[in-house]
């Protein structure tokens, strides 16, 4: 049996729930920035040699992951905001760990200090691009969308502290 099944040489594609959308259609542009966003985090995983750090950025990936089952229409809409409310959760407090052991930069800063860093910064900017193509598609065919719009915003913020970890405290290890 083949892999592929033609069915998009058309332009068209199904999401999970059976829905037959565009290729262009930008609920693509969102599972699309998603996909490249838990690609990206795979990379700065590559880069890290700190399993415990790994292990939440792969939670992380598991997130992006449920959310793109939701967008798709495979997951339920009431399982929705409990969901992402617990994410939310784990995820400010992730970043009030972070934050404790370090002095924010009185100026811009740019990533390329360390792999690591420069990796978890690529992560940073493609969280905000998938925050921007979520807040374009409110009141569009993704139910409740907007109940994501508090974890993307953090996530970014957890991509940014995470990369000045890396970049300036010298305790945080790379891969060799």
């Amino acid at each position: 049996m083949p892999y592929f099944s033609r069915k998009g040489d058309q332009g068209r594609s199904e999401l999970i729930n059976g829905r037959d959308i565009s290729k262009g259609d930008p609920i693509f542009d969102l599972l699309g920035a998603i996909d490249e966003l838990n690609a990206f985090i795979g990379l700065a995983i590559c880069a890290i040699s700190d399993e415990y750090i790994n292990d939440e950025l792969r939670s992380i990936q598991v997130i992006f992951s449920e959310i793109m089952a939701n967008i798709s229409g495979l997951m339920r809409e009431s399982s929705c905001e409990f969901e992402i409310s617990e994410s939310l959760i784990s995820l400010e407090n992730k970043i009030d760990s972070i934050r404790k052991d370090l002095s924010l930069p009185d100026k811009f800063t740019f990533p390329g200090r360390t792999e690591a860093g420069a990796r978890l910064d690529i992560c940073r900017t493609y969280a905000r691009r998938v925050e921007r193509i979520a807040v374009a598609l409110k009141g569009g065919p993704i139910p409740r969308i907007e109940d994501f719009y508090p974890f993307l915003n953090r996530i970014s913020t957890y991509f940014y502290l995470l990369r000045l970890k890396f970049e300036y405290l010298k305790e945080t290890p790379e891969k060799k």
